[in-house]
């Protein structure tokens, strides 16, 4: 099972929630992905709970940038991502999804992020989910650029074997820093 939404972590019973799928019979495994904000409170409880993986919403570092495509605090989702490690879960990931023109300066960032805490950091494109999404050819920026980019300053060694939990992502270590980068 994996808990998402909108966004799981507001709903008041979603540590009850994930305690009654975990003991379910037959489950193997409990992910969820969540945009972080209400991580830091919750984190050892879901643990405890029965999550076995969380992927964390994490567009950009920049507190601004953040800003501009959220609507929130950047600083709450650090202090989750921090949560999530420290509770011990199976496999967190880290979610970027790409915007031309918003925030594909953070990309460098993000990799020495993902460098410090060794969490499989993963870029995904923009995808169209509506006509009325912001999805454009001026916002679209793809997976192959922005692999071209990193190639200008580093190594990709695909990672074929690499599989932290179960989603589509195609993984490589970033040399030189030892990053695990996802593309999806």
């Amino acid at each position: 099972f994996r808990l998402t939404g909108g966004e799981p972590l507001i709903r008041k019973d979603i540590v009850d929630i994930a305690r009654r799928l975990w003991d379910l019979p037959g489950v193997q495994t409990l992910g969820l992905s969540t945009n972080g904000t209400h991580l830091a409170d919750m984190a050892r409880d879901l643990k405890a709970a029965g999550v076995r993986s969380v992927n964390i919403s994490l567009d950009a570092l920049d507190p601004a940038c953040y800003r501009r495509i959220t609507g929130g605090r950047v600083a709450s989702v650090l202090a989750g991502i921090e949560a999530a490690a420290a509770a011990g879960f199976e496999v967190c990931k880290l979610n970027c999804v790409l915007i031309r023109g918003t925030n594909e300066s953070e990309y460098l960032p993000l990799i020495d992020f993902e460098a410090a805490r060794r969490m499989p950091l993963r870029f995904i494109e923009l995808m169209p989910v509506s006509f009325a999404g912001p999805l454009s050819e001026s916002t679209f920026l793809s997976v192959q650029e922005l692999m071209g980019r990193l190639a200008s300053c580093g190594r990709l060694m695909p990672l074929p074997d690499y599989r932290p939990g179960h989603g589509p992502a195609k993984y490589y270590e970033y040399e030189p820093w030892g990053a695990k980068i996802g593309f999806i």
